[in-house]
This record gives structure tokens, C-alpha cells and sequence, in this order.
């Protein structure tokens, strides 16, 4: 199946499973180590005192009268209460037993108090540290691989699998308490009888023996699900983006079947995997109930235990039954997000060998008086599969400073890579690109953006206001230096024809805006960064021509002190430009004057 990146992903075999299982339980050690010890700690707490509960009912029966009840015949257990009684001062009476189970039930309470609060913050901790992961992942790559990101398989990393990663950590969390509780359940019932305890253990290894068995095909079950999940997300976008194109030609109906194909396909899957864990539980099950009777059989019948020491040992065992249950059960869940882990785990790993260096605080700005020289550029896009495909090829030439290029030709020339290269979004596979005779590296591309005002063909506005669009490129600006950004990009006059003008709320990216005015504020908010270097890439498409003549008017204007170059196929610009740049095929065809 492909993962985030676009890139096929085997599913793991057999010792690649139990890897997995190891790393994400080593993942919320490392998120949260205190954490974890505190939850372990208060786990034991408990244990201790559940089974301090279970040895109150000696005393207790030993004040209904049971001859039967003394500290030898309830086992070590039942002396150690008499002990503690004594130890404490606490007289074997009906008020003094009382007060003795009134302060334990206390304490556990207290236990509990602390450890749901706890459990929880674990948890999130765990998922915050995920979610942000991710994004930072994103944010921090370099542009080569985030533009490769699969936008269906993001979406569904976010929205799917890293919610059912934060589930399964309540369950791994869960199965951690749960497992450290029936330790000491299988202490507690040592202190009684070491053969019916051996026979509890045995049970319970069994029951852990037939969930390994499983487990591989339950994280398959889940890797299905997943899968599924992830092309139904995949159609999803894909329609909303054809919506448009969609019902002009009239297949409604076709891709509504389309879709119902899909989502039928990730029922079966999801239903396959809930068809499993109803036999595992019901084996479980079943399984508790023989122990259960097995506990009384054998201890009444081949160990001639007295009732009392019976009768504790059947309520611990009647408690360890549904807990083995469960925790296989909460075992299951865990290996169906195992999958997602996986999917998390992978980006994480490859976005983390995508990271650009960070720049060192308070670094400068990179001046731009001189120009831009590409030294026999190279640069390839890669492909799955298949040898490069050379974006620019071999190319040289010169963009003068405080000038205006354009740069032209047909589709697939190479004009948008061109501006990623120039605006330092990625380097190049061979040559070298400088600034003012500085080469670009690693080291200073985030440098030399932070001097790039960029407005790429597709403007995107994010929900908020006008104003809060624009000053996100520079939320130090001043009202004069919006003001200006808005006149230059010619946004002026649509800002005063709205009610609420800067403060107008944009919903849906920018939807309900038309193109042109979209690209306007999308143009504002490159201004406003006060830039040494503008590239607009086929920025002006959506404008009339009056529009465009007034902007690139302006621009040549203020090309006086910025460096100014247009991308764009039409002639329009080419009247404005100090230079025209025509690539084909990678290339550079000749330079008009």
C-alpha cells in the first residue's frame, strides 16, 4: 500500500510485528518516563491493597463465628491481617474491623483519585507528542519531499491513524495497570495455595500463548482497515476536487457507485476485524469460566482447603477471570492500531531524514543588490520507479537586481521549478545558485526566503480574517504597511466594497472570493513581507487584463528597489519585463530584449 509519502509499503512480516508491538511500547516510555514509573508504582499500590481487602473477611467471619477462620486456616495471608491488627492496636471487633475497611476502601479510592488523572495525562501527552510530530515533520522538510506528501494519505494519518494511535495507548495503558493488578492477584492467591495459583498461572500463560497466535492475523486485519480507509479518504478528496467537473459531465451516479464500492470494501474489513475479536473474546471467555470452576473443584476437592481460604481464593480468581478477558481484549485492540503506529512510525522516519538544517537564531536576511546567478543548473524530479526526470537542464544565466524578469514558455517547460529553485524552496542536483555571489546551501535557504515574497498560481487563503491573512506573512507590520501592500496588489477598492473590509471573515480557503480577488490578497500578503526578491508564478491569470496592467504597473515601479520576476505563459508582462527568459523543456531558448 502506499504511505504518506506516496511510496509502496510491504506489510511486516512476522518478527517485523513483534518489532512493532516492541517500539510502541517503548514510544510511551520515551514520551513520558515518570509518567509510566507513577502509573506502575500506583498500580502495585492498588494490587496490595485489593488483596488486603480480600483478607479482611477473615477477622470479619471469625466474629460470625466460624471455627474455621483463624489466622493458619486462611493461609499466610489471613495471618498477616491478625498481625497488622495487632501491630496497629486495633481490636478484632465489628466498629474496629469497620474502621480498619472504611480507611482502605479510603486509600484505594485516594489510589484512584491519582491514577485516572494520570492514565489520562499520559495519554495525551503521548498523542499531543504524535500530532505534533507530524506536523512538525511537514513544516521542517525540505520542499522535495513535502510537496511529495500524498494530501489522501496525510489526511488520513491525521484524521484516522493517529486518533487510533492515541486509542490504542489507552488500552496499552490499560493492559499495563491491568497486567501489573493480576501479578498481584497471582500473589495474593500464592499466600493461600502455591498448586491452585500454578494452576491460574497456567491458564493465564495459555490464554497469552493463543494471542500470539492471533495477534499477526489480527495486525494484518488492521493493516486492511487500514488501507481501506485510506483510499476511501483518497476518492473523497479526489470528487470534492472534480466536484465541479463532475456534474457538468452527469456522473453522479457513476461516482457515487464508485464510492459505494469503496466504503463497502472498508465495512467488510472493519466487520472482519470485529468478527475476530468476538471469537477471541468468546474463547476468553469460556476459558475464565473453567478456571473458575477448576479454582472451587480443586480446591475444595483435592486440596481439602478449609471455606474460608476457599472462598478468598475463588473471589481472587473470580476477579483475575474478567481481567485476563480484558486485557486480551485490550491486547487486540492494540494490535489492530498497530498498522497505524506503523504508518505514523514510517513518516516519522522519513520526514526526520528530510529535515532541513535549522538556521541559527536571529539569523539575517540575505541582501539581494547585485542579482541571482544559476550556474549550469540541474535539477531533477524524482519518481517512483523510474529514472529522474530533469526538470532544468544545464541551465546558466543571470537575473540583475532592482530589475524585472519575466520568464516564459509552454506547460511542463520548467518555469514553476525555475521559481522554486530562484526562491530557494529546494537546491539543484547539479551547479550552484548565487546570491550576490553567495551560493545557496542548506545552511542559508531559510536566510534567503525570509527575502523572498513568493505568489504562486494557486492562491490559498486560510479561515479567518482578510487582515489576519495578510499580516500572517509579517505580524509586525503596521496599518500604513497594510494599507500600501493592499494598494499595490489592487486590492484597495475590493477591501472597501466589503461591510466589514480587513475585518471580513473568509471561510473554505477563500471559496466564495473569485479567483481574481483571492490572488489579490494572496499578493498583498507577499508584499507586506517588504521582500528583496517577487516572484509572481502566473500570479495575475485569474485578473482581467485592466487588473493586470494596473498591477504589473505598479510592480515596475517599485522595481526600483526590489527585484521583480514574473512566470507566466501570455504576453502581458513581457512589455513591463527589463528581461525575458523563454525555457522549453528545461532549457533556455533565447533571451528578448
Amino acid at each position: 500500500m502506499p504511505d504518506v509519502t506516496g511510496q509502496t509499503m510491504n506489510k511486516p512480516s512476522p518478527p517485523g510485528m513483534a518489532r512493532l508491538v516492541t517500539a510502541y511500547a517503548a514510544t510511551h516510555l520515551r514520551f513520558s518516563p515518570l509518567g509510566i514509573f507513577s502509573l506502575i508504582l500506583l498500580s502495585f499500590l492498588n494490587g496490595i491493597l485489593q488483596g488486603v481487602g480480600f483478607f479482611m473477611l477473615v477477622p470479619l467471619l471469625d466474629l460470625v463465628g466460624r471455627p474455621d477462620a483463624g489466622g493458619t486456616a486462611s493461609g499466610s495471608g489471613g495471618r498477616l491481617i491478625y498481625k497488622a491488627f495487632a501491630a496497629l492496636h486495633i481490636p478484632v471487633s465489628l466498629p474496629g474491623i469497620l474502621a480498619a475497611f472504611f480507611v482502605l476502601i479510603s486509600l484505594a479510592a485516594m489510589v484512584q483519585f491519582f491514577q485516572t488523572p494520570l492514565n489520562q495525562k499520559v495519554q495525551r501527552t503521548y498523542t499531543g507528542k504524535l500530532q505534533t510530530g507530524f506536523f512538525t515533520g511537514i513544516v521542517y522538510s525540505h520542499w522535495q519531499f513535502a510537496a511529495g506528501v500524498s494530501r489522501a494519505a496525510a489526511t488520513h494519518l491525521l484524521s484516522r491513524d493517529l486518533p487510533a494511535v492515541a486509542l490504542g495507548s489507552f488500552f496499552f495503558l490499560r493492559v499495563l495497570t491491568g497486567g501489573i493488578l493480576l501479578v498481584c492477584y497471582l500473589f495474593w492467591a500464592g499466600t493461600i495455595s502455591i498448586p491452585l495459583t500454578l494452576l491460574a498461572a497456567g491458564f493465564s500463560g495459555a490464554a497469552l500463548l493463543i494471542v500470539k497466535w492471533v495477534l499477526p492475523r489480527f495486525i494484518r486485519s488492521g493493516k486492511d482497515v487500514q488501507t481501506a480507509g485510506t483510499h476511501m479518504m483518497a476518492q473523497l478528496l479526489d470528487h470534492l476536487s472534480m466536484l465541479k467537473a463532475a456534474k457538468s459531465a452527469g456522473v453522479e451516479e457513476k461516482e457515487l457507485e464508485r464510492f459505494k464500492t469503496t466504503v463497502n470494501n472498508m465495512t467488510e474489513q472493519t466487520l472482519s476485524l470485529a468478527r475476530q475479536d468476538a471469537g477471541l473474546t468468546f474463547g476468553v471467555r469460556i476459558m475464565a469460566a473453567l478456571l473458575l470452576c477448576l479454582t472451587v473443584y480443586t480446591g475444595l476437592a483435592v486440596l481439602h482447603l478449609s471455606l474460608v481460604s476457599a472462598g478468598i481464593a475463588v473471589l481472587i480468581f473470580a476477579r483475575m477471570a474478567p481481567l485476563i478477558s480484558t486485557l486480551i481484549s485490550h491486547i487486540h485492540q492494540i494490535a489492530g492500531v498497530i498498522p497505524s503506529f506503523e504508518a505514523a512510525q514510517n513518516f516519522e522516519k522519513a520526514a526526520a531524514q528530510a529535515r532541513e538544517p535549522e538556521s541559527s537564531p536571529g539569523t539575517p536576511r540575505l541582501s539581494l543588490t547585485k542579482g541571482i546567478h544559476l550556474k549550469t543548473v540541474d535539477y531533477a524530479h524524482p519518481k517512483e520507479g523510474e529514472g529522474p526526470a530533469f526538470g532544468i537542464q544545464n541551465l546558466s544565466l543571470v537575473i540583475p537586481a532592482c530589475q524585472v524578469t519575466a520568464i516564459c514558455g509552454p506547460s511542463g517547460a520548467g518555469k514553476s521549478t525555475l521559481a522554486d529553485l530562484i526562491t530557494g524552496l529546494c537546491l539543484p542536483r547539479n551547479g550552484t545558485i548565487e546570491i550576490d555571489g553567495c551560493p545557496l546551501s542548506f545552511e542559508n535557504l531559510r536566510a534567503w526566503r525570509n527575502s523572498v515574497g513568493y505568489v504562486p498560481q494557486n492562491s490559498y487563503l486560510f479561515n479567518g480574517t482578510i487582515r489576519e491573512n495578510i499580516l500572517w506573512a509579517n505580524p509586525k507590520a503596521g496599518q500604513n504597511d497594510l494599507e500600501q501592500a493592499l494598494a499595490l496588489a489592487g486590492a484597495s477598492a475590493l477591501i472597501r466594497q466589503l461591510s466589514s473590509g480587513l475585518d471580513t471573515k473568509i471561510r473554505d480557503g477563500g471559496t466564495r472570493l473569485s479567483g481574481g480577488q483571492r490572488q489579490r490578497i494572496v499578493l498583498a500578503r507577499a508584499l507586506i513581507r517588504d521582500p528583496q526578491l517577487i516572484v509572481l508564478d502566473e500570479a495575475t491569470s485569474s485578473l482581467d487584463p485592466e487588473s493586470q496592467t494596473a498591477i504589473f504597473s505598479a510592480l515596475k515601479t517599485l522595481s526600483r528597489e526590489k527585484t521583480i520576476i514574473f512566470i507566466s505563459h501570455d504576453s502581458c508582462p513581457l512589455e513591463f519585463a527589463d528581461q525575458v527568459i523563454h525555457l522549453e523543456n528545461g532549457r533556455r531558448v533565447e533571451d528578448i530584449i
